[in-house]
């Protein structure tokens, strides 16, 4: 097996572990929002964060940089989940960083600003079928990258091009490669 070969069933599996978990969070959406969070400290009362958000269909990330807010936790870094019911507003607002009408094209949709030199806050929404569409597609070009690959490989054949070389002398009539070993397949 070649390094490649390895390289690719490694992405496709991922891409298609990672499509599978995305179309769960999709279901998953629309009965409770949730978020997962990375806060740190820089100085007593400016904090960075990176919250990714799920709810109703739509995936949110949220960017912040510098923002004049502080937490009573002591520690400098925290990494958070947190889910709450749609029927709880003011929890919808502190968990989930945007709002439905944010995504206003196909469910696509991105924001981002500054409040005072220094400050950065960005924010980009995508609905949650695109993610789940990209990384299937992902899966299905490693997945063909993989097949051809396998294909090559099967003695007899050119590793160049995978065409029939078992009738061939020296060279891939196909690709004009040099045949090293003449393996007949049984």
């Amino acid at each position: 097996m070649t390094v490649r070969y390895t390289l690719y069933r490694f992405a496709m599996g991922l891409s298609l572990a990672l499509g599978v978990a995305a179309g769960i969070l999709w279901v998953r959406s629309y009965f409770v929002a949730e978020s997962l969070g990375y806060m740190r400290r820089h100085a007593p009362m400016l904090s960075s964060w990176v919250n990714l958000a799920s709810m109703r269909g739509l995936v949110g990330v949220q960017v912040v940089y510098r923002n004049k807010a502080d937490w009573s936790d002591p520690r400098d870094t925290i990494i958070g989940h947190n889910q709450v019911d749609f029927h709880d507003p003011v929890m919808l607002g502190i968990v989930v960083p945007f709002r439905r009408s944010d995504a206003s094209w196909l469910g696509f949709g991105t924001s981002y600003g500054s409040l005072w030199p220094g400050n950065f806050n960005f924010k980009l929404i995508v609905p949650t079928w695109f993610v789940v569409l990209v990384l299937m597609l992902g899966a299905t070009f490693f997945w063909r990258r993989v097949k051809k690959l396998r294909l090559r490989m099967r003695p007899g054949f050119c590793p160049g091009c995978g065409y029939d070389v078992r009738a061939s002398s020296d060279r891939c009539p196909e690709c004009g490669r040099a045949i090293k070993d003449k393996i007949m397949a049984c």
